[in-house]
């Protein structure tokens, strides 16, 4: 069934809104965490790279509302899916989702070293700058 073409237009601007207005529902949500997820990270660590990563997953996932449209309209229609690496899903049942334990230990360290540096730049750095001025010791970076 065809959708509104300029309601698709305006869904396509947030990123996972098209996709689950075609009802690809699982694939959406993958898109809006995604997103949600650059904000957030880049919010806490103030990285610029993460915002980066914002307009990638947002462009992505604009253009990939009208590549679904493309398949639905040539009666080939996707699978819905969350966007993961192949290996994440598991292959049997298909709506259960399992991470190797390869993966597991490299995000864990990934948010470990998130975690450190975060706890680092918003709170052991201001802690020993106010010692330095309460010392008399200034910089310029």
């Amino acid at each position: 069934m065809m959708k509104n073409g300029i309601l698709t237009f305006l869904f396509a601007f947030c990123p996972g809104a098209g996709q689950m207005y075609q009802g690809y529902m699982k694939r959406g949500l993958s898109l809006i965490t995604m997103f949600c997820l650059f904000i957030m990270a880049g919010a806490l660590t103030g990285l610029d790279p993460l915002i980066v990563g914002c307009l990638i997953v947002w462009m992505y996932s604009f253009f990939d509302t009208y590549d679904l449209i493309r398949y639905l309209v040539a009666g080939d229609p996707k699978p819905d899916g969350f966007l993961l690496p192949p290996d994440w899903q598991n292959q049997l049942g298909g709506a259960k989702t399992k991470m190797t334990p390869k993966m597991n230990k490299v995000i864990g360290w990934c948010l470990l070293l998130t975690g450190a540096y975060v706890m680092y730049d918003r709170v052991i750095w201001p802690i020993v700058e106010s010692i330095f001025v309460q010392l008399g010791i200034h910089w310029s970076m």
